[in-house]
C-alpha cells in the first residue's frame, strides 16, 4: 500500500497535489512546531532529512503537503498535544533561501497540514514539498 494511502489511520482531509513538480519528500521523526529556543537547530535538522541540500532561490513557486501521526497515549496521560497550525511553521521556514527568498504566499502557494492520531509506530511527520510548474501570478 502506497505510503499516501495508509488506511490504519483514518481518512484524509486533504489529498496530494496533482500536475505539480515533486521537489522532495521525506518523514520526520516526531512532530516539532515553532516558538522554541531551538528553532534554529530544528530548522537544520528539517534541511539535512530533506536531502535537498544548498541552493539558491529560483524564484518558483512552491506548496507543501504535511501529514503529522501523533500518539493517542498522550490524550490519557494529558502530554501536550500541539496545534496543528504550528506545525508547518517550521518546516516552511526551513527552505527560506534555499528554495525561496521569503516564504510570503507570492511564492509559497499552498501549505496544507493534518494530524492524525495513531495507535502504534513512533510518531512523525511526513513532508512532501511541490514546486508549480507554471507561476501564477
Amino acid at each position: 500500500m502506497a505510503a499516501d494511502s495508509i488506511q490504519s489511520v483514518g481518512a484524509y482531509i486533504f489529498s496530494l497535489p496533482q500536475g505539480l513538480q515533486e521537489v522532495a519528500k521525506f518523514t520526520l521523526k516526531g512532530i516539532y512546531t515553532w516558538g522554541g529556543e531551538r528553532d534554529a537547530a530544528t530548522k537544520e535538522m528539517i534541511k539535512e532529512v530533506s536531502g535537498i541540500g544548498d541552493r539558491v532561490p529560483d524564484g518558483g513557486q512552491y506548496v507543501f503537503a504535511i501529514r503529522a501521526y501523533l500518539h493517542q497515549s498522550r490524550i490519557p496521560k494529558k502530554k501536550r498535544i500541539p496545534d496543528i497550525e504550528s506545525v508547518p511553521k517550521l518546516i516552511v521556514d526551513a527552505f527560506r533561501g534555499i528554495l525561496f527568498d521569503d516564504d510570503n504566499w507570492r511564492l509559497v502557494r499552498a501549505v496544507q497540514a493534518e494530524g492524525f492520531w495513531i495507535d502504534e509506530g513512533d510518531e512523525r511527520t511526513d513532508v512532501w514539498i511541490h514546486r508549480l510548474l507554471e507561476p501564477n501570478p
